[in-house]
């Protein structure tokens, strides 16, 4: 059991610019790592996960509404960490890291040039570390947490040369981005004594 919520504070300007701020408390309950266990010894209690997450950013339409802008900025802490730990085998474990902490940045833009045509785009930062966790004896303090890019962006316009049977066609090309993330905690990093080449596990940047 644990005391979970979230408490947000909105002003609204009069010229409809939205800020806001929020605090969130949340809760992932405890678990029996019994799935990559090879003998009895294997199977351990793994501690309820917490996070204290901070948020706050601003919502706008400006210049006769023709821009849309959206900027937001969050911090999140959390406290006993689950996490997959993969491992020669393969086998995973089921584990705490017992501190780690997520912050960034996202900003979205939607620009009216046209009647028919409109871009919209959006780039994202995300600093996501261990601030506290030993695998297999070894130190991966500031390492990244898995399937966390540090940068993400979109961009893509909408385009409506015409209209058919009182309906508007409209063309919306796209590109996305994502930088590399890594797919093990330990990064690039090898433990001693283990023949797995964690520099395997990761995804390069791609569009």
């Amino acid at each position: 059991n644990a005391l979970t919520g979230r408490a947000a504070l909105t002003y609204t300007f009069d010229s409809g610019t939205l800020v806001y701020a929020s605090y969130s408390r949340g809760y992932r309950s405890g678990a029996f790592n019994g799935g990559g266990y090879t003998s009895s010894a294997g199977i351990q209690y793994i501690k309820p996960e917490y996070v204290n997450a901070y948020e706050a950013g601003v919502k706008g339409r400006f210049f006769d509404r023709k821009l849309t802008l959206a900027l937001a900025g969050f911090y999140y802490d959390y406290k006993n960490q689950q996490l997959q730990d993969t491992r020669p085998g393969p086998v995973s474990f089921l584990l705490n890291a017992p501190k780690s902490e997520s912050y960034g940045a996202e900003a979205e833009v939607g620009l009216r040039l046209a009647p028919t045509l409109s871009i919209n785009g959006s780039v994202g930062y995300l600093h996501a570390t261990y601030k506290d966790l030993t695998l297999s004896g070894s130190n991966l303090n500031g390492n990244d947490l898995p399937f966390a890019p540090r940068w993400t962006a979109h961009g893509g316009f909408d385009w409506s040369p015409f209209e058919v049977a009182d309906g508007k066609v409209t063309f919306s090309p796209s590109v996305d981005y994502s930088s590399r993330q890594w797919f093990s905690p330990y990064n690039g990093y090898n433990a001693p004594g283990s023949g797995q080449v964690n520099a395997e596990l990761q995804q390069g940047g791609f569009a």
